[in-house]
């Protein structure tokens, strides 16, 4: 009588010649784990992430006074915090390990980390400190009214190019301004015009 191999048998079984244990081999290999730089002392842990767009602001919140910051970066400058995946690749002249770095896409552990690491002398308060190019700048008022604009008003020209999840940080970050500033009359005046969906 013939026997008939199952297919799990008949896979493990019937490997090319010597490539059973090849680390290279497609079927040998792992999925690359994802890893991180390890963070420093954070300068400001108590401002934490609202949100992002993940190209270039984000919305923090102090967590002691409930102030809200905004902050522009710019996204190619933040590859040290991006996650990576890492490949052993053999060793180098002297013997030591060598790898191949894969930087993945920023996600918002990369953003919180970046936005606790903003020293002290790039955090701002207001129009002034936003416009000279500070980090990270507390909202006031007249800030609010400029921010709530430019947003608005990005919304408008960009919103059939923006993902989902763009359009809803801007709309969010618009929503907390609003939240944070209810008796402003232009922000109110601003806030009665449509916002694109």
């Amino acid at each position: 009588m013939k026997k008939i191999l199952g297919f799990t048998s008949y896979v493990s079984e019937n490997y090319p010649a010597g490539s059973e244990n090849d680390p290279n081999a497609p079927w040998n290999r792992s999925e690359p784990e994802i890893e991180r730089a390890s963070g420093g002392i954070k300068k400001n842990g108590r401002i934490s992430l609202l949100g992002t767009d993940f190209s270039e602001f984000l919305l923090g919140k102090d967590d002691v006074n409930d102030d809200l910051y905004v902050g522009y970066f710019d996204s190619s400058d933040l590859r040290e915090y991006a996650p990576y995946t890492r490949e052993y690749v053999g060793k180098d002249e002297d013997g030591y390990p060598e790898y191949d770095y894969d930087y993945l896409d920023l996600d918002e552990e990369s953003i919180s980390s970046y936005l606790s690491d903003i020293p002290a002398k790039e955090i701002g308060i207001g129009l002034s400190d936003w416009e000279s190019g500070k980090s990270l700048v507390k909202i006031d008022e007249e800030l609010a009214k400029e921010i709530y604009n430019d947003f608005r008003e990005f919304l408008k020209e960009t919103r059939w190019r923006l993902s989902a999840g763009q359009r809803d940080f801007y709309q969010r970050a618009m929503s907390e301004i609003l939240k944070r500033f209810p008796d402003s009359e232009t922000l109110v005046d601003l806030a009665g015009i449509d916002l694109p969906k």
